[in-house]
Formats: structure tokens, C-alpha cells, sequence
């Protein structure tokens, strides 16, 4: 099933958007400052969402901006943030019948041999919590290897007040484990694709 973008989701993007990628603010988000219940109001929001953008409202535009100059005003996240590749794609060729790899990273420094990440959050005491759910050592070795990277490090902002900040480097002891879990589990993916055999999927019904 297609999972539909939760506000947290799409306020995460907003903050990377405004981070990294600011001349692509128009081109992915509309402000909204109406009122939907009247009935103008409800056919603009309408004609707004029918262009695709995420659709945001002046709040939020102030928040995100608020939490991209705290991470500029931190010394560590202002110079991870300077210069390098933002929003960067690789994609890796394999042998023939197997599917290409794919990464798109955050901030790539290839002088410096260095993947950036940034990452929203609640609060920062569940920074820890975050990493092992979500696997980040696991995406950070993957994009480590296919950008040939040497360090892989996280800015972590909080999204309420005070936004703070905090950096963190995946060791050499996570970046390992983290190339053992990708492995082990692209070496499954890659048995069920050329069998055409997926032991463990649900089925999907028919509709």
C-alpha cells in the first residue's frame, strides 16, 4: 500500500526544502493563508491542491524558516550545511538481471569525503531512540559506499521551540554494522527478484 504523506512528513520536507534546496520552494510548496469555510475559500484550497504542491500555511512557512536559521546560527550545522552537493542522486549499475542501486543524499562533500544528513525531530532526547528505529546506521553505510565516503554525519533539529540542534558522526563500528544489515538484506531482495519468489509479501487483493 501506498503510504500517504503524514504533516509531519511533509513540514520535514518543508525544512529540507528551505535548508537545502531554497530556489525549489516555489516549485514543490504554495502558501495558504485563506479560510476554508467559506465557499471561496474552499474553492481556491481546491484549485491549490489540484497543482500538486504541498500546500502549507503562513505558520508553518515561519516555523521552518525559524528552525533553518537556528541550524545556520549553530557552528557545527552552519559549516556541514556550506558548500557541497545538495540533493544529490547516484545511481549504481549492477550486473545484468539485477536492479540498479539508488541513493539521493542530503549534502555530499566528494572533496571531503563526506555524506551529510539532516534530520527533523521532535525532541532531541529521542535522537537515540530515532536512529535505531529508523536504521540510520544502515542508510548511512549504503550511501557511504556508493558516494565513496569515508564519514557519514547528522544534523538533528528539533520542530518546536527552542529548535535545537545537534551533530552527530555514525563511528566506524556503526557504519559496519549498518554495511552488514544492507547487505544481508539486498542479498534476500536480490534471491526473491531473479526467482520472481516473495515469501514473505502479503498479498495484494484484487480490487
Amino acid at each position: 500500500p501506498v503510504q500517504e504523506s503524514t504533516k509531519a512528513m511533509q513540514f520535514g520536507t518543508l525544512v529540507h526544502c528551505l535548508a537545502l534546496t531554497p530556489l525549489q520552494f516555489g516549485k514543490e510548496f504554495i502558501i495558504d493563508t485563506g479560510n476554508r469555510r467559506t465557499q471561496a475559500g474552499k474553492a481556491r484550497y481546491a484549485e491549490r491542491a489540484a497543482t500538486g504542491k504541498i500546500i502549507i500555511n503562513p505558520d508553518e512557512f515561519e516555523r521552518a524558516r525559524a528552525i533553518v536559521d537556528a541550524m545556520k546560527a549553530h557552528p557545527e550545522a552552519r559549516l556541514l550545511l556550506m558548500g557541497g552537493k545538495k540533493e544529490q542522486t547516484i545511481i549504481q549499475e549492477r550486473q545484468r538481471g539485477l536492479l540498479p542501486l539508488k541513493a539521493r543524499l542530503d549534502i555530499h562533500h566528494p572533496d571531503q569525503r563526506l555524506v551529510v544528513e539532516l534530520k527533523t525531530i521532535h525532541s532531541l532526547e529521542a535522537m537515540d531512540k530515532a536512529i535505531n528505529r529508523y536504521r540510520y546506521a544502515l542508510s548511512a553505510a549504503f550511501y557511504a559506499d556508493l558516494s565513496a565516503s569515508q564519514s557519514v554525519q547528522f544534523i538533528f533539529v528539533q520542530t518546536r521551540e527552542p529548535y535545537t540542534v545537534a551533530t552527530f558522526e555514525m563511528s566506524r563500528l556503526q557504519l559496519q554494522e549498518g554495511r552488514e544489515q544492507y547487505q544481508y538484506a539486498l542479498k534476500r531482495f536480490d534471491d526473491c527478484w531473479l526467482k520472481k519468489e516473495w515469501p514473505e509479501a502479503e498479498p495484494v487483493a484484487a480490487t
